[in-house]
């Protein structure tokens, strides 16, 4: 009986269970462990409590070691004397305040996309492991048709609208301060276009979630692409190897939207150009030092023209100039 207050006491003044009824000590512990769905890390910081852990340690620690929670050194519930000890040392693995109860925010750039914004949104997954919440923010650009209307409709969580077109640095911008203020953990970016296939959100972020990586890059060239026109693929290999060089990192595709980052990459970037933003938040990160992947991505044939990017070589023409400036402005000093 002693043992089960024990294991009560010491999980919820840890926020791991709120009421419980008492069972058996074994089956207790693993179903608030199951119930919780967090992994827990009860260890001793001192030497007193690991010598005691040693000589005393053997069932608490067969339990959870065979649910893959603790190491030789865990904290038993053994007996009611390691209340003090239990209650001065336990802690939760930075692992799982890493990894859950993390909130998603799914942000998309959109102007007069009213016939393919509400089809985009209905194709983001609701459940992603590793979130326990996702928000939909969709950044209207100026937008006169219903693109506003639909979004809501679809699901998003908030539209937040330019009073008029201010093109698509801006529109990021203005949706990462948004995804910022919303509490986002990880960020996705996607377009509005329905050209991104939306269900491979979770291969996005996974690489973020397990801890390999602070942005993920959706790779159109490493994965399949339906239909893209001649001349945008052209002006497209001009940008990723101009990006290529000034970032120093091995990018196969700089103007994918589709993308994942961490919010301390987040809250890092700085958008300066007056254009884009797939470049500059390559070649910043990279060269801070933050890890960067790619993963291939299925990339689906648009119908009609972008309304974002009109003319590739105008665009180039103007983005050129800006990733040179970019690149120049990182070997200022900044905090990462």
């Amino acid at each position: 009986m002693l043992l089960e207050l024990v294991t009560f006491a010491i999980l919820q003044k840890y926020g791991f269970y709120k009421t419980v009824s008492i069972q058996s000590p074994t089956s207790q512990l693993i179903d608030i462990l199951n119930r919780a769905g967090q992994k827990v890390d009860l260890f001793a910081r001192t030497k007193q409590s690991r010598d005691y852990v040693r000589n005393k340690g053997n069932t608490s620690i067969g339990i959870c070691q065979h649910h893959g929670f603790l190491t030789s050194d865990a904290v038993t519930l053994h007996n009611v004397q390691m209340w003090n000890i239990a209650e001065a040392n336990c802690r939760k693995v930075k692992e799982t305040e890493d990894i859950l109860g993390k909130k998603l925010v799914v942000m998309i750039p959109a102007y007069n996309e009213e016939e393919t914004i509400g089809a985009v949104i209905r194709e983001i997954p609701r459940s992603i492991d590793g979130f326990d919440e996702i928000d939909v923010i969709v950044t209207n650009d100026g937008s006169v048709d219903r693109t506003k209307e639909v979004a809501l409709k679809a699901g998003a969580a908030l539209v937040v609208s330019h009073r008029r077109n201010r093109g698509l640095a801006a529109t990021f911008r203005t949706g990462l301060k948004f995804a910022i203020k919303r509490g986002a953990d990880v960020i996705v970016n996607t377009d509005a276009d329905l050209q991104y296939d939306q269900r491979q959100i979770p291969d996005l972020v996974s690489p973020i979630i397990i801890g390999n990586a602070d942005m993920v890059l959706g790779s159109r060239f490493k994965g399949w692409i339906e239909h893209m026109p001649r001349r945008k693929r052209m002006g497209n290999m001009l940008a990723t190897r101009v990006t290529r060089i000034l970032s120093g990192f091995n990018v196969s595709d700089a103007q994918s939207g589709f993308r994942a980052f961490n919010r301390e990459v987040a809250e890092f970037l700085r958008v300066t150009s007056t254009k884009t933003y797939v470049q500059e938040t390559i070649i910043r990160p990279a060269r801070k030092g933050f890890r960067i992947v790619e993963i291939p991505i299925t990339f689906r044939k648009r119908s009609g023209e972008s309304r974002l990017i009109k003319s590739i070589w105008g665009y180039a023409f103007h983005v050129l100039p800006e990733l040179v400036t970019c690149y120049i402005d990182t070997f200022r000093p900044t905090s990462k």
